[in-house]
């Protein structure tokens, strides 16, 4: 009875590793086996950066994820299919891709062969729908081309400057013929940069990014270095001007003109050292002499009456914007009424 069960144990024993042995042969078999599979990977067409040659497409009937039918092993096409998730890249020089200015047809089954995302991967590429594709290739020119700063917005004391002040732009020969002398990238500064600068004091800010005029705005096109500094002076909004000597004037109503001698001693003729103090735009008009600062004595009925010695003076007709300050901004004043004159 001992020696009947042990026979049965065995003989399940041979039947579960045949059946292994089994699967295992067919599930190889299955992945050796020939198979045929459609798929849409992307085809990228591109030229290496430095490169003299730019390669691009010229044909309205090219699809970038053209039908690609793959031959293989089952297990060799799920391979190709998982690695195609990302683009083949196609570039001048390789099987098929002419390396010369020009226009070409490229068969795209024969450029496939040189391919790095499909070598070694055990598949062959029986069928391309579209089959071909027109492309052109264009010599690379490089050009030096002077950065400007791009100042709306900015009120600045001086002209900002670029550094390095030009740059070399890499541009393909039918844009080539669009860059002149007049020709300049923009360096735009931030908002953010410009928020974190101390007005008044000479700065630099960093990687600063640059800009093609639209004429030449192509992915193509590229400008070594990208950015630049940018040394700049942001204008303090309020300003302050010493003026050595400011000249001071007598006022009084018309009708008392006729009725009182006023003098000022000679020392006290001209206010020393006023300080004008506003918005640095009407300082700089004050500076360039657009506005003339004067040192008013303002006579009043009263003060006449009373005959005053001494009087503090203002700045007038000046914007309101403005303000003055002077350590000496009393004046003495001498009143003299007029004798009568006797009816004739």
């Amino acid at each position: 009875m001992h020696d009947r069960g042990h026979t049965i144990t065995e003989l399940l024993r041979t039947i579960v590793l045949v059946t292994l042995v089994a699967i295992l042969v067919w599930v190889f078999a299955e992945a050796e086996s020939l198979t045929t599979r459609t798929i849409h990977p992307e085809i990228i067409f591109e030229t290496d950066q430095g490169a003299t040659l730019l390669l691009e497409i010229d044909d309205p009937g090219w699809r970038d994820r053209p039908d690609l039918t793959i031959e293989g092993s089952t297990a060799a096409v799920a391979a190709a299919e998982s690695t195609l998730v990302k683009p083949i890249r196609l570039r001048p020089g390789m099987e098929g891709i002419p390396v010369s200015p020009g226009e070409y047809q490229i068969d795209i089954r024969a450029a496939l062969r040189d391919a790095t995302e499909l070598a070694g991967k055990g598949v062959t590429v029986s069928r391309v729908d579209p089959p071909m594709v027109r492309v052109r290739l264009q010599q690379i020119e490089e050009r030096q081309v002077r950065v400007q700063v791009d100042t709306t917005g900015l009120d600045v004391e001086s002209p900002p400057q670029a550094k390095p002040a030009t740059v070399t732009v890499r541009v393909p020969s039918r844009q080539a013929v669009l860059l002149t002398d007049a020709t300049f990238v923009r360096a735009k500064v931030s908002a953010e940069s410009l928020q974190k600068l101390v007005p008044g004091r000479r700065e630099t800010v960093t990687n600063v990014p640059l800009e093609l005029p639209p004429e030449l705005s192509s992915s193509n096109i590229h400008i070594e270095p990208a950015r630049v500094e940018v040394q700049l002076t942001v204008r303090n909004r309020t300003a302050s001007l010493t003026l050595p000597s400011v000249p001071v004037y007598v006022t009084i109503a018309a009708v008392e003109s006729g009725r009182w001698n006023i003098t000022i001693p000679e020392e006290d003729r001209f206010i020393p050292d006023v300080k004008v103090i506003g918005p640095s735009d009407a300082v700089d008009r004050v500076r360039r002499g657009e506005y003339r600062v004067t040192a008013q004595v303002i006579l009043s009925f009263d003060d006449l009456e009373r005959g005053i010695t001494s009087k503090e003076v203002t700045f007038g007709d000046m914007p309101s914007s403005l303000s003055f300050k002077a350590d000496m901004s009393i004046v003495r004043v001498r009143i003299e009424r007029k004798p009568a004159e006797a009816p004739k």
